[in-house]
């Protein structure tokens, strides 16, 4: 089981992915077009034989009408509204920014709420906007500087 040094299982990940795009019926080039990422990056990340940054995986949530969460944690059955920091999936760019899921991944529920930490000096990139579908809300609610 191929992992980053943060613990990501990149099968598992790659896994859903695929399952994603097939259950929207895309092919590789179709989501390529959606999302902005090429087709064999695409690929790799889908093989589980590469790592995508959060910018990249962000963009192929976006190409996918869906969440970070969904394609990083297991949907549950029950409605949670509270994950403990034990329970809540976690993606760490190389640059040294996290992005923490703080909610769960319900059934039939696209909605994804996160915390977002960016260290001082680090180029978090410019991430796509939501496609037309998809609600966005943003609260910023603290920041550090220095």
């Amino acid at each position: 089981m191929a992992q980053t040094s943060c613990g990501l299982d990149l099968a598992r990940l790659g896994e859903r992915i695929r399952q994603e795009r097939a259950r929207r019926q895309l092919s590789l080039e179709n989501l390529e077009a959606r999302s902005g990422v090429s087709r064999s990056m695409l690929s790799a990340v889908e093989r589980g034989g590469k790592a995508p940054t959060i910018l990249v995986l962000d963009r192929i949530a976006t190409g996918l009408d869906t969440s970070i969460a969904r394609l990083l944690g297991e949907e549950r059955a029950a409605r949670v509204a509270l994950l403990r920091r034990g329970e809540q999936d976690t993606a760490l760019d190389p640059s040294g920014w996290e992005r923490r899921i703080l909610s769960p991944v319900l059934p039939g529920v696209e909605f994804e709420l996160m915390r977002t930490t960016i260290p001082a000096g680090v180029d978090a990139g410019e991430f796509a906007p939501p496609r037309p579908a998809r609600e966005s809300t943003w609260r910023w609610s603290e920041a550090r500087c220095g």
